[in-house]
């Protein structure tokens, strides 16, 4: 358990308890059986995160985790091994693998017979340096949570958990169309660009069965310029090892991004913690606090900005201060409306669209979700234009 109750006062934030729980319910599915997510005692802030009913040898390597990346960030001594025969007050926090909650039978049904174009969604990301033209810098394909939401039906959008399970089971058929040309080109609008696919995944199991389907590719057949497998940085954190096997040397076919290094984590993590130092990339998530927490400089003063991406851009505030810590890679709402404006002024037809239309028809992966558009080749180029867009 990681003793937050004892941490020195006005020095344990939320954001300590959420990454905590979070890594803790992701060993608690990786170690299945009697392992469970738990608070032990109670206060307003939810009690102590813990997970029981792990073997002890599994306790002590977590309990090393723990220590690693909260010692510093808090206070040393707080990861504990708690006896067998511990009688703290324990109520269970609910996870849906975590707790054995059982999967509704129909819903692997329906997750089966649901079209990938549907819910899969693509960003462009670009490279923007001072003094230079705009440029491709990748790909990102994702699965929208609100068009999962949307697709599966109130009672499972309600569910967090059953969402990351029907996440779960797109994620080796979003690999196998990257894998195969035709479906590739097909989920991409019918243009591929000179650059990586940044392919968002929501576990390290299904990194690894994408790996071994896009590893498997020939170099006829998967994506000529390279794939990104990018992560949670919650799901890994405990077993950062386990990235090593996803990739293949560097400057080959599959690398990997850890995703979700916002502020609070930023200001948790150490920048030379094993987790960050085993991942190719680093995303970022913008907000706000990024430029105003004095811990994120200082952790990013220790960071390679050739490694960072900056996403969730929503505005030049974003994109000025990536610059200004030496980040070329961006993405986020901002930098598509911006490509959708620039489709527009090359583009015929614009006066039958809205900026906003034109951008949600460009994150689509099928016909039904770039209906409507009468210029659909223009609306596959990732990159038609460089005006109006930042130098």
């Amino acid at each position: 358990m990681l003793r937050l109750s004892a941490a020195p006062a006005g020095v344990v934030r939320a954001a300590h308890r959420r990454v905590a729980q979070a890594l803790l319910a992701a060993e608690a599915t990786r170690l299945g059986g009697e392992a469970r997510l738990a608070a032990i005692g109670g206060d307003a802030a939810g009690g102590d995160p813990a997970l029981l009913g792990v073997p002890r040898a599994e306790a002590q390597r977590v309990a090393t985790t723990l220590e690693r990346l909260f010692g510093h960030a808090i206070a040393p001594g707080l990861a504990e091994i708690l006896p067998e025969t511990a009688t703290c007050a324990v109520s269970l926090l609910r996870s849906g693998a975590a707790a054995g909650e059982p999967v509704p039978p129909e819903l692997d049904g329906r997750i089966a017979a649901l079209p990938l174009g549907r819910v899969a969604r693509r960003e462009v990301l670009l490279r923007l340096q001072p003094g230079e033209p705009p440029a491709l810098a990748g790909i990102r394909l994702f699965v929208g949570t609100e068009a999962l939401a949307t697709s599966l039906g109130p009672a499972i959008a309600e569910d967090a958990d059953l969402l990351g399970h029907a996440a779960e089971a797109l994620a080796p058929r979003l690999a196998s169309v990257l894998a195969d040309p035709a479906a590739r080109r097909a989920l991409l609008g019918g243009v591929e660009a000179a650059v990586p696919l940044f392919v968002a995944l929501p576990s390290p199991g299904a990194a690894k069965d994408a790996a071994a389907i896009l590893g498997g590719a020939s170099d006829d057949t998967g994506p000529p310029f390279g794939t990104v497998l990018v992560l949670p940085l919650s799901a890994v954190a405990a077993r950062p090892e386990g990235l090593a096997g996803l990739r293949t040397p560097r400057g080959g076919a599959l690398s990997v991004a850890l995703d979700g290094l916002d502020a609070e984590a930023l200001s948790l993590i150490a920048p030379d913690a094993e987790v960050l130092a085993a991942a190719d990339w680093l995303a970022l998530r913008w907000s706000p606090r990024l430029a105003e927490e004095r811990a994120v400089a200082a952790a990013l003063r220790r960071l390679d900005p050739a490694r960072l991406l900056l996403l969730g851009c929503d505005g030049a505030e974003a994109l000025e201060w990536g610059s200004a810590q030496g980040i070329t890679r961006f993405g986020g709402p901002w930098i598509r409306q911006a490509l959708a404006a620039a489709r527009r002024l090359a583009c015929a037809h614009a006066s039958g669209c809205t900026v906003a239309d034109c951008a949600a028809r460009a994150a689509a992966t099928d016909a039904a979700g770039r209906a409507g558009c009468a210029n659909l080749p223009l609306l596959a180029t990732p990159l038609p234009s460089d005006r109006g867009l930042p130098g």
